[in-house]
This record gives C-alpha cells, structure tokens and sequence, in this order.
C-alpha cells in the first residue's frame, strides 16, 4: 500500500505525479523491557479530512459517559475512565472510534521489530537527542 501512495506522489518517470500533504497519528506498543517485539503503527489521512476525525472523536470522549483518551490498554483492563464499564460498554465505545476511523482515515500502517534484533541493529546507529533530522527522536 505504501509503494502505492509513493507511487502516486512520486512516479518513476519523474515527469509526472501529485504532492500529497498528510496528516499522521502514530503510537507504538511493547517498547516495556518485557516485551520481546517493538510495534509502531499510524493512521494516515488528509488534514481536512482528519479535522473532522478530531471533531468527531472529540465529541465521542465527551460521552456520556466523558472520558478523557480512548487508551486501548485502559480500555482492555477497564481502568481509569473505563473503571465501571461493562465488557459491552467498552465494545460499543470503541465501535463508535473505529466507525470514525473507517469513515475519515485514508490508509493505516504498522510495523514490528525483535527487541532483540532492534538493540543489536538500530540502536548503535542512532543519532543522538537534537542530533536527528527531526530534532525529537526519543528512543524507547
């Protein structure tokens, strides 16, 4: 899918092609000691687009019931503003979020690394904090 979208953006003939401006959500998971696989993930879409994503998930978190993020690992365990909340009640809650995911996301990418493979290749090449491109790396 990606090759797709570059594709599209920056064809091989060089001749032609479409500058596409995104808007990104990016997470990751299991960067814990205890985890043995790293995970990033995004969600992928246009700003205008993704301006109605925020304002309709906004207006989901404000409930009722209010909650104040929809964090995946507070949800599962039915913790923090998810204390009370029956299995259902959760289910629904995240239909709601995924069905405004569906309607306004372009595309969704995902990655996951060996922990193991990670420290050993990556990690030694690394620039150091304000020494990257972006001036905000912050390894896990």
């Amino acid at each position: 899918m990606a090759q797709v979208v570059l594709d599209g953006c920056f064809p091989p003939d060089g001749r032609t092609g479409l500058v596409v401006i995104l808007r990104a959500w990016c997470d990751e998971s299991g960067t814990d000691v205890n985890s043995p696989w790293i995970t990033m993930a995004a969600w992928v879409s246009e700003p205008t687009r993704w301006k109605l994503l925020t304002r309709r998930w906004k207006r989901i978190l404000k409930g009722p019931p209010a909650v104040r993020e929809a964090h995946a690992a507070s949800m599962e365990a039915r913790q923090g503003d998810f204390r009370g909340w029956t299995k259902g009640e959760v289910e629904a809650f995240r239909l709601k979020l995924c069905e405004q995911i569906d309607r306004h996301v372009r595309f969704g990418v995902a990655i996951s690394v060996n922990r193991i493979d990670y420290e050993r290749v990556v990690l030694p090449i690394l620039p150091a904090p304000g020494q990257h491109a972006f001036s905000a790396w912050r390894d896990p």
